[in-house]
């Protein structure tokens, strides 16, 4: 089995109590649900695993959450398994007409890396991507 076909198979069986897709957005896989109604994506067919750290693509959909001013997020975070740690490497909001608000691009240095807080977002994402079984071959 190829390397990516195993990271796919790995993160839709992962997170499959979470996961369902969307018939307008295919390629894009529930994973996560904010308290104040954001909701996030994830493309398995995105995630790329480079220099030992993972690299996914998230879409934030914050239509139901009146507390956030954006319409639509893309972030793309590293995550480092080894180290149980993460870092944003670029965040563009999006309004309601498609109008980027505010976009922020970080080089993917070995420095800058936070620990991944135990029951959010991304340890939802790290989670299979980090078990023992989805590890990439080298």
């Amino acid at each position: 089995m190829r390397r990516g076909a195993k990271l796919r198979a790995a993160i839709l069986l992962g997170l499959a109590s979470t996961i369902f897709a969307t018939g307008a957005q295919a390629e894009w896989l529930k994973f996560f649900t904010m308290v104040g109604g954001s909701v996030y994506f994830v493309d398995p067919d995105r995630i790329k695993f480079v220099d030992g750290k993972y690299h996914v693509w998230i879409k934030g959909d914050h239509s139901r959450d009146r507390g956030e001013r954006a319409r639509t997020t893309m972030m793309m975070v590293s995550i480092n398994c080894n180290a149980s740690s993460m870092r944003m490497l670029s965040v563009t909001s999006y309004d309601s007409y498609g109008k980027v608000i505010q976009s922020q691009n970080q080089p993917d240095y070995d420095s800058g890396y936070e620990p991944i807080t135990p029951d959010t977002m991304v340890d939802t994402l790290a989670a299979p991507l980090c078990s023992k079984n989805a590890e990439p071959e080298q």
